[in-house]
């Protein structure tokens, strides 16, 4: 359309112009014309988009300043016809070329400051029509630049609402509602089913995490996965978060419908709250083993018990009831999987280095129920001291002390007492050799119940703990941690 005015435009110069005419044509049908021609021709050239933006603002200031040069040429009062057609380049550059809003707004701003350098350098307009041609062509200008910038934010907001739209086409029965969280694994949604109005957290992972370097190495780890989602489901232990669905997307990206949780995981907790009581800890701990033991009765491992994966909520009217996340990633140690050797699997590390066990890291005998037992001690650690098992500044450095480095006992690295025999549970559970630890959960459960913690932790002493702590109702519900970590998928750790 540009090129059409430029073109249809000189018929008026004939009749404002006639003395000039030969030498307006000359600048319209000899420069700009051409120039819009060149601009149109390029939008059209394969691979040649990502200049085209460019393109277009050299035709708006190279056809501003035509129309300068046309000012310059035509006499009075003729020439103030042009000063229109500057106006409409400004106007046109905003509205018609969808250009971004910075580029539109230097393109438009150049325009303005050549006219005014002009005009000092020529000085044959009287100051008040200059006056007035600035105020004209600045309205132009601050006119287009708020045009400019609402059609960046519709485009923006219609473009994310699109999005949305694709995405719940994809997920099927649940509405996508707002996102919760994000990170190098992917991201965690808030959604509702479509038809029971139920609320539920979608985890998402994308299709270059699945720690496959080729698409056939990625179907075969959407594949083991659907295989570990189909046997998880199966877990039915109030102390386990409940798996909905779970699904790959057309794009290629895993994903994980689970149940929406009210609480804090146990990393932040402590972080916020502090060390707990060691009642209170043991039944957590508890409530935790509960779990772990119907999935080891199935065979099937976590391979990352930590605090940051083990949830702390309301859960109807129960208080400091126990979920843990993320066992949407597990391993079946009774059943191997023959691609995967060892602690690695295509360079990616199964676990946190900050509560792995030292079979995991080195990757010298099979995992199984003891290796999550080692999790579960570094848990216990953390809710008794508030502080890791090990510390390093590294991660290799602290694989390097799991591996090697004997535990200092709980009790050594906490103001708050705790008895012999809570140490003493703990500190079995960080043998270095599986044999020393517990054989099963249970065991660790009944040995945790039977050490002795101390002044117990009541339904009452709980629910006035969560009457001051409670999550504030403005914020959104949420399945664990505020970092999305996904806990079979850690990017490899180095020293």
């Amino acid at each position: 359309m540009g090129l059409f005015l430029v073109a249809i435009f000189g018929v008026l110069d004939a009749i404002v112009q006639p003395a000039v005419r030969n030498e307006l044509w000359l600048i319209r049908y000899g420069v700009l014309c051409p120039t819009a021609a060149l601009v149109l021709v390029i939008t059209f050239v394969p691979g040649a988009f990502r200049y085209v933006e460019w393109a277009l603002v050299v035709m708006v200031v190279v056809v501003g300043a035509g129309i300068l040069a046309m000012i310059l040429i035509a006499p009075p009062p003729g020439r103030y016809f042009y000063y229109a057609g500057l106006i409409l380049v400004i106007m046109y550059s905003f509205v018609f070329l969808k250009l971004r809003f910075a580029v539109a707004s230097a393109a438009g701003w150049t325009l303005v400051g050549l006219y005014i350098a002009i005009e000092l350098v020529v000085g044959e307009t009287p100051w008040p029509i200059l006056t007035n041609n600035v105020f004209f062509f600045v309205s132009a200008t601050v006119i287009g630049m708020f045009a400019a910038y609402f059609f960046e934010v519709l485009a923006r907001r219609n473009f994310v609402q699109g999005k949305l739209v694709r995405r719940a086409r994809e997920f099927g029965s649940y509405r996508l509602v707002v996102p919760l969280g994000r990170g190098g694994m992917g991201e965690v949604w808030r959604a509702e089913h479509q038809l029971l109005a139920r609320p539920a957290a979608i985890k998402l992972i994308r299709p270059e995490m699945l720690g496959a370097a080729d698409a056939e190495g990625r179907r075969a780890t959407l594949r083991r996965f659907e295989r570990e989602a189909q046997a998880t489901a199966q877990l039915r232990s109030p102390h386990t978060i409940q798996l909905y669905d779970f699904g790959v997307t057309e794009e290629g990206t895993f994903y994980y419908v689970m149940e929406l949780l009210e609480g804090y995981d146990l990393e932040t907790v402590v972080q916020r709250f502090g060390p707990l009581p060691c009642a209170r800890a043991v039944q957590l701990l508890v409530q935790v083993c509960h779990s772990l033991a119907e999935a080891h009765e199935r065979g099937l491992i976590h391979r990352d018990i930590k605090p940051a994966n083990i949830y702390l909520c309301r859960y109807g009217r129960a208080t400091d009831f126990v979920k843990v996340l993320d066992f949407g990633l597990v391993k079946s140690w009774r059943q191997p999987d023959p691609t995967e050797v060892g602690a690695t699997k295509g360079g990616v590390i199964t676990g946190t280095p900050s509560c792995m066990a030292p079979e995991q890291i080195a990757g010298d005998r099979p995992l199984d129920a003891r290796t999550d037992i080692y999790g579960v001690g570094c848990v216990a650690y953390w809710l008794l001291t508030g502080q890791q098992v090990f510390e390093g500044t590294s991660a290799m450095r602290v694989m390097t002390h799991h591996l090697e480095t004997p535990p200092t006992a709980p009790s050594a690295r906490s103001d708050r007492p705790i008895p012999p025999g809570l140490d003493a549970v703990v500190l079995t559970c960080l043998e270095k050799d599986p044999d020393h630890r517990p054989q099963t959960t249970d065991v660790l459960a009944e040995r945790l119940v039977s050490c002795g913690a101390g002044q117990p932790w009541s339904a009452e002493h709980a629910h006035a703990w969560w009457g001051e702590h409670a999550p504030s109702p403005s914020g959104a519900p949420w399945t664990g941690e505020q970092r999305l970590v996904m806990p079979s998928l850690v990017e490899p750790w180095s020293g």
